[in-house]
């Protein structure tokens, strides 16, 4: 952000009418906070020459003095590299200003929970983002791998603006707070409105299929209309400078349950039957949803281009030509034995993407959908429900796979036939396949990591499982 919009920022802070007791009305706070974060001869020159424009012919009502102090701050910080300390997200200057009606002029420090990154509010003039040096601390001052992955490597300031922008722009509010900062694939930024609202912002990793978010959209408010527990859509997918966004209520009841819980087992095994009962209203979303997220693209066997370019998958590591065999086993035992009624369903249903209290299943998140057939969807899930659960569950064992598609055909009601089932298996077994080879390719050269050693001991069991 330019000096002359913090300048601005600070200034624009409930100027009064009056030039005369403008600067006494200046809160204590604020002289002291910018004496602190400016070089003490350019705050006096600002402070100076900002009044005497403010009561000339520059001063505007409509925008308070902000036009003052924008006029003069580029000839105070010619000499900014010398004189004046930035005041941006490295900068410790926490200062939250309060929205119209609650207390014009006002500054108070922002607090977070320890386990919250960010804490930023709008100035209602100026629209700028004041950030909270005393939250954003450790990697709080920097975007994460995946954010800069997402949105580039830039300030966290600088995307703050741009989601406030996009609330305004979209939901009609700007943000009062950050609640948390999250994503392994996607961005996710979890804020409250000037309103109150409390909604999930998604800045999606290019490339983006529109087509698909925009069909896991449309799932989400057949969903909700149906009383499902999934996030309302606000807004998207919304195309802006570049990014992908979508806006999504925020659901905050419930914690991650205990997946490895046989009672939790079946409760999200019932709830993944339900939703995919319930997405057959829409004959259109198949034909949208395409194949899902890259651990569920198996058409072609080893291996799909990752979803994350972290990893390189396009040369086996040697000693592991028997991971990329095994996982073209489970290819083609899927493509042999599935049927031809393609359903959409969630594609990465597990504990860690559900909340759950008072044994009612409250919450599910990241709703990216996947087209297949439902005993496919079922062997996707059962392969890892519990992992990312509250007891910190893995992939699934060949026993645990079992279980959860036996509460699966209990949920729909229907029992799986022979092929279906074989079908089921071998989807268990390319994501577990999937994963292992993700963790070779983050450990080369090491000895086989938990989910790769699993494959090794039990490659053959998840392929033969029947019942």
């Amino acid at each position: 952000m330019p000096i002359w919009r913090k300048l601005r920022l600070c200034w624009s802070i409930g100027a009064p009418t009056s030039t005369a007791s403008r600067t006494a009305s200046w809160d204590a706070e604020i002289i002291d906070r910018l004496a602190r974060d400016l070089h003490v001869a350019v705050f006096a020159a600002v402070w100076q020459r900002a009044s005497e424009h403010a009561a000339g012919p520059h001063q505007s009502t409509a925008n308070g003095y902000a036009p003052a102090i924008a006029l003069v701050a580029d000839g105070v910080t010619d000499d900014s590299d010398r004189a004046v300390a930035e005041l941006d997200a490295d900068t410790p200057a926490l200062l939250e200003v309060f929205q119209r009606g609650v207390g014009r002029g006002s500054l108070r420090p922002v607090t977070a929970p320890d386990d919250q990154e960010t804490a930023i509010v709008p100035d209602e003039t100026t629209h700028e983002m004041a950030l909270d040096g005393a939250v954003l601390n450790g990697t709080a001052r920097t975007l994460s791998d995946t954010e800069r992955a997402v949105l580039g490597d830039v300030p966290a300031a600088q995307v703050l603006t741009f989601f406030n922008r996009y609330t305004r722009d979209h939901l009609g509010e700007a943000i009062r707070t950050v609640r948390f900062r999250a994503g392994r694939i996607d961005a996710v930024w979890g804020v409250e409105l000037a309103d109150g609202r409390e909604v999930v912002i998604k800045a999606h990793r290019q490339p983006v299929d529109v087509q698909a978010v925009a069909a896991a959209t449309d799932a989400k408010a057949l969903l909700v209309a149906a009383g499902y527990p999934c996030p309302r859509p606000y807004s998207g997918p919304d195309e802006v400078e570049g990014q992908v966004l979508v806006a999504e209520t925020l659901l905050s009841n419930g914690a991650a349950p205990d997946g490895l819980d046989p009672v939790i087992r079946r409760l999200l095994a019932d709830g993944l039957a339900r939703h995919i009962d319930l997405l057959r209203q829409d004959d259109t979303l198949a034909g949208r949803a395409g194949t899902g997220p890259s651990w569920c693209q198996y058409q072609h066997g080893p291996w799909p281009t990752p979803h994350d370019p972290i990893v390189d998958f396009t040369t086996c590591p040697p000693g592991y030509e028997w991971l990329d065999a095994y996982a073209r086993r489970a290819s083609e035992q899927v493509l042999t034995y599935r049927s031809q009624d393609v359903v959409v369903g969630h594609a990465d249903w597990y504990a860690g993407n559900c909340a759950v209290t008072g044994g009612e299943l409250v919450g599910t998140f990241d709703w990216e959908l996947v087209a297949d057939t439902e005993a496919v969807i079922a062997g996707f899930a059962a392969s890892c429900y519990a992992s990312s659960s509250s007891a910190g569950g893995g992939l699934s064992t060949p026993e645990e796979t079992l279980a959860f598609l036996q509460d699966y055909e209990l949920a729909r009601g229907i029992p799986f036939d022979g092929a279906e089932q074989r079908a089921a298996a071998a989807a268990a077994a390319w994501i577990v396949a999937f994963n292992a080879r993700w963790e070779t390719a983050m450990r080369p050269g090491l000895e086989d990591g938990a989910t790769t050693a699993l494959v090794r001991r039990r490659d053959e069991d998840y392929l033969a499982l029947t019942w």
